[in-house]
């Protein structure tokens, strides 16, 4: 189902829905998809640039029952970004979605069945092989600091339009959310890795900044429904 939680528009999974995972790649367990949700603009930037949208995929680890469990521990959740720049034709599969926004755009926590079906190939960039890896934390509350993120550099296509619709969502307040995000975050002592198929140093990786940051990755599997 689809819904307006007063921060974002989330598409949450239950328990009948066909079997999304993360393994493989450095995980050193199995990852279930929880939820996916959208940031307007985004909280990553690379090289000092912003995108225009940003999709988190929430996955648990396996062991753990929910997200709220595995929030709790190290590395008990993993989250995909997946980026998103202005382009002059909309995008189908964001589109698919927001199909379903309209009766939730005023009415917080108000859950509807999503119009169309969710196709989550078509929302994820075609190469893979390539993304940054770091380990952080949620960027909304409370922020626990239990996230393996993976941030993919290649973004897709998204209409001005598209991203005008996501602001129409309204808050708890019922005002509309024209921004989303949380402000890129220090580094600290962190270490961000990015991974492709040539060796990179990470001295040499091109810069990001995102909420939070660190660690290191081989090679990404994704299972989809």
């Amino acid at each position: 189902y689809i819904v307006n939680n007063g921060h974002t528009v989330q598409i949450n999974l239950d328990s009948s829905s066909a079997s999304s995972s993360v393994y493989g790649g450095g995980f050193r367990s199995k990852y279930v998809l929880e939820q996916l949700h959208f940031h307007w603009s985004s909280e990553h930037t690379i090289d000092d640039r912003r995108y225009a949208l940003e999709m988190h995929l929430v996955h648990r680890q396996s062991r753990y029952a929910s997200v709220e469990q595995a929030s709790s521990h190290k590395a008990g959740i993993a989250v995909l970004a997946v980026l998103f720049h202005v382009d002059e034709h909309p995008n189908e599969a964001i589109q698919l979605i927001l199909n379903s926004t309209n009766p939730i755009k005023a009415k917080v926590d108000d859950r509807q069945p999503l119009r169309d079906p969710l196709h989550l190939n078509d929302l994820l960039p075609k190469d893979r092989t390539v993304y940054f890896r770091y380990e952080g934390s949620l960027t909304t509350p409370v922020c626990a600091e239990s996230v393996v993120w993976t941030v993919f550099p290649e973004s897709l296509p998204i209409s001005l339009g598209q991203v005008q619709d996501f602001m129409t969502i309204h808050d708890a307040d019922n005002r509309e959310l024209l921004v989303n995000y949380r402000p890129v975050q220090p580094l600290n002592t962190r270490v961000l890795v990015l991974v492709s198929d040539t060796e990179v140093e990470a001295s040499g990786a091109r810069r990001i900044a995102s909420g939070m940051f660190a660690a290191v990755l081989l090679s990404l599997a994704i299972s989809l429904f």
